[in-house]
């Protein structure tokens, strides 16, 4: 049995979880089947295995015993360090039918799909904006609150969204990944460039009330004013 697992996998046709026994995917598949008797009394969860109910107990609990030997991170379940542990292999085993792009997570693979469909369900109640990804939600929601969580190290900068703090750390180094093709001249920051690239076409819409002259950007009209 053991020799099997440097020789032979066997794959979920349902959602492509491998394994290397074949009673591991028979007991697997129970859990597509609907076969689920062990349930937990405080969040109605079900499970196919009474262990898998020992384990997911755990959550409700805050115990943490499984921990990953690289990062030292803890988990409750079994399962949620197993998927952890592929952010440090990089292995990528759910596989996209559509554009064969490929994640380490199958509920990456799930997100990821919705961008196939165009579904958005995730819709703010303030402006009707929707998204795709809850995520994005959470994050344009902050937009309406002025809560802003993400810190800058260096600074201390606070911002509201993750992908801003990213970007807003590009400041602080000498990297500047953004090139304008133009004249070359590189920024660190794509918001930037896009604004650069206005000088190098003819389209200004700033117009001076008194003067009629139009210029490409609000702080030259300030200073032409």
């Amino acid at each position: 049995r053991h020799n099997l697992t440097h020789t032979k996998q066997f794959t979920c046709s349902q959602c492509y979880n491998v394994f290397s026994r074949p009673s591991s995917l028979k007991q697997h598949k129970l859990v597509h089947r609907g076969a689920k008797k062990f349930i937990c009394t405080q969040c109605d969860k079900a499970f196919s295995k009474s262990r898998r109910l020992k384990q997911h107990k755990l959550v409700h609990t805050g115990e943490k015993q499984f921990t990953c030997y690289q990062c030292n991170r803890a988990f409750a379940e079994l399962g949620n360090l197993t998927k952890h542990s592929f952010s440090h292999t990089g292995e990528k085993r759910f596989v996209c039918t559509e554009c064969d792009k490929a994640f380490s997570r199958s509920n990456y693979l799930k997100i990821h799909k919705v961008s196939h469909t165009g579904e958005k369900p995730f819709a703010c109640t303030q402006c009707d904006k929707v998204f795709s990804v809850s995520g994005n939600l959470k994050e344009h929601i902050r937009s309406h609150t002025g809560q802003k969580q993400f810190v800058c190290e260096q600074c201390h900068k606070t911002l509201s969204r993750s992908s801003s703090l990213k970007r807003h750390k590009l400041s602080h180094t000498k990297l500047k990944l953004f090139s304008c093709t133009q004249c070359g001249k590189a920024f660190s920051q794509s918001n930037d460039l896009k604004r650069h690239k206005v000088l190098h076409t003819e389209y200004k819409k700033f117009a001076c009330e008194q003067c009629h002259k139009t210029l490409s950007r609000s702080s030259s009209l300030k200073r032409h004013k």
